[in-house]
C-alpha cells in the first residue's frame, strides 16, 4: 500500500506544481481584460456612452398658447438645464450670457420631420446669426414612428447642439411645450423674447431672431 501511495503521490505532485505556475499568468490576463474594458468604456461624458437624465432648475414657463396674442412668458427667465447629447457628453446651454434659439423636435412628429430640412438649410446659411442654437430631442417614444431619433437627426445634418430630453420630457414641460416643433428664443440673460410652434417658414424664423437682437 505504501508503495502504491508513493507512486500515486509522485504522479500527482508535478500536476499540482504546474497548476500553481499558471496562476500568475491568469491573473495578468484578467488584469489586462479589466484595463481594456475600462478604456473602451470611457467617454467624454459618462461611462455608459448614453444620454443622461437632464437636471432642470428654476421656475417653469407657462404653457405656450399660440392663440394668445400676449405671451405671458415674455421676459421670464427660462429654467436652467444641464443634460447631455446622444453620446452622454455634457450639454450646458443656459446661463452663459448668449442669446439662444431652442428648437424642440419629436421623432414621430410629421411637422418636425417637414421642418428639419428647412431649419438645417436656414442655419447653414447663417440664419441664426449670433444666437446659440440648441436642438432638444423630446417626447421620445419607442412605440411611435421614426424611432430612435438619432439616425433621423444625424441624417438631416443638424448643425447645432443637441440636448436629449429625459424620460419624462422634463425639459419640454419646464419650457411650456404644448406642440412640436416648438421654438423658444431668449436674450443673452436667458429671458424669453419669443415663443412659437408649428412649421415655420424662414421669414418667421428671421423674425424670431430679430427679436433677440
Amino acid at each position: 500500500m505504501s508503495t502504491a501511495n508513493s507512486r500515486t503521490a509522485s504522479r500527482h505532485k508535478p500536476r499540482r506544481a504546474a497548476g500553481l505556475a499558471w496562476w500568475p499568468v491568469l491573473a495578468a490576463v484578467a488584469l489586462l481584460a479589466v484595463v481594456i474594458v475600462v478604456a473602451l468604456g470611457t467617454t467624454d461624458g459618462n461611462d455608459s456612452g448614453q444620454p443622461t437624465e437632464p437636471a432642470v432648475g428654476g421656475e417653469s414657463l407657462p404653457a405656450h398658447d399660440p392663440m394668445v396674442a400676449s405671451d405671458p412668458a415674455i421676459g421670464s427667465l427660462v429654467p436652467s438645464v444641464l443634460g447631455s447629447d446622444f453620446d452622454g457628453n455634457m450639454v450646458n446651454p443656459t446661463r452663459n450670457e448668449r442669446a439662444k434659439l431652442f428648437v424642440f423636435l419629436a421623432h414621430w412628429c410629421t411637422h418636425c420631420r417637414a421642418e428639419l430640412p428647412i431649419l438645417v438649410d436656414w442655419l447653414e446659411a447663417g440664419g441664426a446669426r449670433d444666437l446659440q442654437v440648441v436642438g432638444v430631442v423630446t417626447l421620445t417614444d419607442p412605440l411611435r414612428p421614426n424611432f430612435p431619433p438619432r439616425p433621423w437627426i444625424e441624417a438631416g445634418g443638424w448643425p447645432g447642439v443637441i440636448l436629449v430630453d429625459g424620460g419624462d420630457s422634463q425639459v419640454a414641460a419646464a419650457y411650456g411645450l404644448t406642440a412640436t416643433p416648438y421654438f423658444v428664443v431668449t436674450d443673452a440673460e436667458d429671458r424669453v423674447v419669443a415663443r412659437a410652434s408649428g412649421e415655420l417658414p424662414t421669414s418667421e424664423l428671421d423674425r424670431l431672431v430679430d427679436l433677440a437682437s
